[in-house]
This record gives C-alpha cells, structure tokens and sequence, in this order.
C-alpha cells in the first residue's frame, strides 16, 4: 500500500505551533485519527519524538490540523464544507 507524508500541526494556547510529519498508509491514517479522538477524550495528546515522550493538555491547545485529512470518519467532524470569509 502506497503512503504518504501526513502533517499534524497543534495550535497552542500562547500562539506557538507544534509540528510533527508521518509517513503513513491507510491503516496508519485510520489509527491517526482515531487516536487524536481518544486524546481528545483523555484530556491530553501525546507524541513520542525522537525518544522523548511529549503529552500536550487540551486546555493548552487551541486547534489541531491534520493534512491530508483522514479519509476515516470520526465522531463531531463535518465533512465535505467550505469556510465563508
């Protein structure tokens, strides 16, 4: 299965933007998604980076992109909108 570089980009609270790149395939996109939703749930998001394990609070985060956007579905997002300016 073909992969493909997946950036994850957290927005923090103070404004500073924490930024991380995967090479990932369709099961590893799925999972993504699905892990970013139980962060969500468990009040933090953690990264294992370079050996150092890195856990963001929610409260701390102001938004969280993901790019390409999984194609999985996951629970309170909606799909298939444009932003009006």
């Amino acid at each position: 299965m073909a992969t493909q570089t997946v950036r994850l980009t957290i927005h923090l609270a103070d404004g500073e933007p924490f930024t991380v790149e995967a090479e990932a395939d369709g099961t590893r996109m799925r999972n993504l998604a699905g892990n970013i939703e139980k962060g969500m749930s468990a009040n933090y998001v953690g990264f294992d980076l370079d050996g150092t394990l890195h856990l963001i609070p929610l409260h701390a985060i102001r938004r969280i992109e993901i790019t390409p956007a999984p194609g999985s579905a996951m629970k309170h997002v909606v799909h298939d909108v444009r932003r009006v300016r």
